[in-house]
């Protein structure tokens, strides 16, 4: 991630996604306020702290309530920083069927999750995701860090679609996006578990290994599906999500110089 990423012991995936050219190349978004990450279950003292020194002003976790529920994120005594939460499931992305993605086989997961992310923009659920997305950033007037699970999939699309609302090239949104392939070897082995009974027990290694990392024609597939149906991601925001146009002007005039 070069010098994107930030090292914790134990919070995998951290990284700041601002700073890339934005409003079709004639501004750029500020670093220091945008971050994403997977969960924090694991944090260590001194990964709070560090998160404390990023000056949060709003965690917004895109997670449901069994997922928080079984795997708690730490905070630091004290932090203050305000947390989005939905009361609603949220995951996963493809449809849980016992036993039908280990006797799939690798190839047919990552045609299942290539036609998840087809499916992901109108999802009633994924729908809540990003309106819960958008409605934390709005109400964020400072640093914000999102997360879900791992941090790539959730996070990965509703990162692609603020970055493409807000003009950034596509290449730079799918260029963020494959960033979550950086450690994936860590996030793999503080979430197999996870994943495992989530999916099934029997998955085997190179099974997790597809569904915890991300191919770029994911995420086109999700922006094609989108730019099929409403023309631009502003069109599908604004219609599909209900966030008026005025809403990405209040997030243009903060998060871009």
């Amino acid at each position: 991630m070069g010098h994107r990423a930030l090292q914790f012991s134990a919070i995998h995936n951290f990284r700041d996604y601002g700073g890339y050219r934005a409003g079709d190349g004639n501004g750029r978004l500020r670093r220091g306020l945008l971050y994403r990450s997977a969960q924090h279950a694991d944090a260590t003292p001194e990964d709070l702290n560090k998160v404390v020194a990023l000056g949060l002003v709003s965690v917004i976790d895109l997670r449901g309530p069994s997922e928080r529920a079984s795997s708690p994120c730490r905070r630091a005594p004290g932090f203050a920083a305000r947390i989005f939460l939905l009361e609603e499931e949220t995951g996963s992305l493809m449809p849980r069927q016992a036993g039908t993605v280990t006797l799939a086989g690798s190839r047919d997961i990552a045609k299942l999750m290539l036609d998840g992310y087809a499916a992901m923009p109108f999802r009633r659920r994924m729908k809540n995701v990003i309106a819960h997305y958008f409605n934390g950033l709005v109400a964020s007037d400072g640093p914000t860090l999102v997360h879900c699970m791992a941090g790539k999939d959730r996070t990965g699309f509703a990162v692609g679609l603020l970055h493409s609302a807000l003009g950034v090239h596509q290449d730079d949104v799918l260029s963020d996006y494959m960033l979550s392939n950086e450690g994936v070897d860590g996030r793999i082995a503080a979430t197999a578990p996870l994943v495992r009974a989530t999916y099934g027990k029997s998955l085997s290694d190179e099974e997790v290994l597809i569904l915890m990392t991300v191919r770029s024609e994911y995420l086109e597939a999700s922006m094609r599906a989108v730019r099929e149906r409403h023309g631009t991601v502003s069109a599908y925001l604004e219609t599909e999500i209900g966030v008026p146009r005025a809403r990405l002007e209040t997030l243009a005039e903060r998060l871009m110089v």
